[in-house]
């Protein structure tokens, strides 16, 4: 799904449509949610745009007022430097579903 919607948006070859689209809901106000970003943020990733995504994060942070939790934030950081995420990172995804 997110391949097609890469695809048909020309993300892999325009990225800065995803800045576009965020600096468009920020000009006009527009109410935005976690939700959104998540969705924006799996777009990042099927298109291989590791610098889009931490623009994003950090938009979420300074203009929406809202805040990634550290095992999303650690996973993109580690994705940005080549790495895959460490036994750490992995058992803080998993911690809520063994609780």
């Amino acid at each position: 799904m997110y391949t097609k919607a890469c695809n048909l948006l020309g993300v892999r070859h325009i990225p800065h449509i995803i800045r576009d689209v965020i600096r468009s809901y920020e000009a006009e106000g527009c109410l935005v949610t976690v939700n959104m970003f998540r969705e924006v943020l799996k777009l990042c990733k099927e298109a291989q745009l590791a610098d889009v995504a931490l623009w994003v994060l950090r938009k979420m942070q300074y203009s929406f007022n809202l805040h990634a939790d550290t095992v999303m934030y650690n996973v993109k950081v580690m994705r940005v430097h080549g790495c895959s995420p460490n036994l750490v990172i992995l058992s803080a995804i998993l911690d809520p579903f063994t609780s």
